[in-house]
């Protein structure tokens, strides 16, 4: 899946950025280097904790022992691979690194420079595992940083040895992607040229190199904006059909520059593309001055099909951009947004939104369970950063709990809402941004970029540990559990 909030145009930098995207695709599937190290630099700490439970154990939960605690602040969520946690972080020089943890005592195995390369701000930076967890890939700088220049490289990742490496000079405008059996794949610009590269995982040889306009980029598995023309190409690198995102969308005025999520569900596109602004609030944001924002035009949502372009069907006035309730396409949830939201050209609020959460059908369009939440920021803007609780919670991959009037609603993804207990500790999401000590070229004075964090908590706020283990909030390997806290910085535990 490809995402990126359109909030995050909105000028907000607390706001609606994008949580980190579900991890190895399926057909259904949803970018100046440190001259150290941070393990050389002794700039990590590691605490090490007494192992004594801080939640009870029940029937049927993990029980989580803490053990450690670091100061690496994650940029996303820690994955599994092989017998390491990866993620990216946030140097104290301002800069991103990848980072290979051994999750039994935190202790940092090796680390290598990163970059964001070209690719759209809102996204948020994340390595790539492949081949069963043994190999990671990422974006490293190549030459000053400024340049968005970059190698893609693989790496062993308990080791750091070097597997292969393809580069120096690309720019990069996607993050590397699993796309076949045995193959990664690159939207890179290459000498000039644009191209959508396969590479084969096991030696690093290109397969195809497929051409297309270099101010093309990819926003769904092999589907690309060109201008205002949605694009997508076979595998063989033919285009397939190219059609306006307008006519798409049934003929609304929507566009990926104000926000995306497109997902592959066998031969369909399910997308949400955020509406374009008036020129009056586009250029309000620029100036970061104050405007308001209607919440019906967030965005809109259409599934069509993948082998010709064709409409299968389109909701003008939903959106699968659910503030801190992340959308999952195995248990697809889209909003209707009505009211207003207002940016004081930093910030946006939501306190006059009015939310109605479906249940759809991705085939048909058809809604399967219909809930009105009523006035919920958290599901329009998410939590902003800091905020001491969220109207939000999760606790499972399909479950959440959603707070309104002193009424806590256990929300089952599947059936709408459900009729049981909520749990004591549960997952919250903090959206927030990063401010970095570097900008690219191409990306003129942006300093910021998304960032994603799961943390635990309760309906009062922050707890200081989870009770379950999902992985879309940490990594799980073997007997050990790496997520990080509510500031982003990384923990584990020992779980049994």
């Amino acid at each position: 899946m490809s995402y990126q909030d359109p909030s995050y145009y909105w000028g907000s930098s607390q706001g609606g950025v994008p949580p980190t995207p579900p991890g190895q695709p399926r057909r259904r599937r949803w970018l100046r280097p440190l001259p150290l190290s941070l393990a050389a630099l002794g700039v990590v700490a590691v605490a090490v904790l007494a192992t004594i439970p801080l939640w009870p154990h029940r029937g049927g939960s993990d029980r989580v022992l803490p053990t450690w605690s670091s100061t690496l602040r994650a940029i996303g969520t820690p994955q599994a691979a092989g017998r390491s946690a990866v993620f990216d972080v946030l140097t104290d020089q301002g800069t991103f690194e990848l980072v290979s943890l051994d999750p039994k005592n935190g202790r940092v195995r090796w680390s290598a420079p990163a970059s964001p390369s070209d690719i759209a701000p809102g996204v948020v930076i994340n390595p790539l595992v492949i081949d069963g967890g043994r190999t990671v890939v990422w974006l490293e700088p190549s030459g000053d940083l400024s340049s968005g220049h970059v190698s893609v490289v693989a790496a062993d990742t308990t080791t750091g040895q070097r597997r292969w490496q393809l580069g120096p000079s690309w720019t990069v405008t996607m993050y590397p992607r699993a796309c076949g059996n045995d193959v990664v794949c690159v939207s890179a610009v290459i000498a000039g040229n644009a191209y959508r590269v396969a590479v084969d995982t096991r030696t690093g040889n290109i397969r195809s190199q497929t051409p297309f306009d270099t101010d093309a980029r990819e926003i769904g598995e092999d589907l690309l904006q060109v201008g205002n023309q949605l694009t997508a190409i076979t595998r063989d690198g033919r285009q397939a059909w190219s059609r306006t995102s307008s006519s798409v969308f049934g003929g609304l005025d929507v566009a990926p520059d104000y926000g995306w999520a497109v997902y592959l569900d066998d031969d369909r596109y399910v997308a949400s593309l955020g509406y374009t602004p008036s020129p009056e609030t586009l250029q309000a944001a620029r100036q970061a001055m104050p405007y308001d924002v209607d919440l019906s035009k967030s965005g809109a949502t259409a599934a069509f099909s993948a082998a010709t372009g064709r409409t299968l069907w389109v909701r003008s006035d939903a959106t699968v951009f659910c503030g801190s309730l992340q959308f999952d396409p195995e248990h697809p949830v889209r909003c209707v947004l009505k009211g207003t939201a207002h940016s004081d050209g930093d910030h946006l609020t939501a306190s006059d939104a009015d939310v109605t959460l479906e249940g759809f059908d991705p085939a048909s369009g058809t809604t399967t369970w219909s809930w009105h939440a009523g006035n919920l920021p958290g599901l329009v803007t998410g939590s902003p950063s800091g905020a001491p609780s969220s109207d939000v919670l999760r606790a499972d991959d399909t479950t959440y709990l959603v707070r309104s009037g002193g009424i806590t609603t256990v929300l089952d993804l599947d059936h709408g809402p459900a009729d049981r207990s909520p749990p004591d500790v549960n997952w919250c999401s903090s959206d927030n941004s990063v401010t970095v000590s570097f900008t690219i070229d191409t990306r003129d004075d942006l300093h910021t970029y998304a960032a994603s964090t799961w943390y635990p908590c309760t309906v009062a706020g922050a707890a200081g540990a989870p009770v379950n283990t999902p992985s879309f909030a940490g990594a799980r390997i073997g007997g050990d559990y790496v997520w990080q806290d509510r500031d982003g910085q990384v923990r584990g535990a020992t779980v049994s």
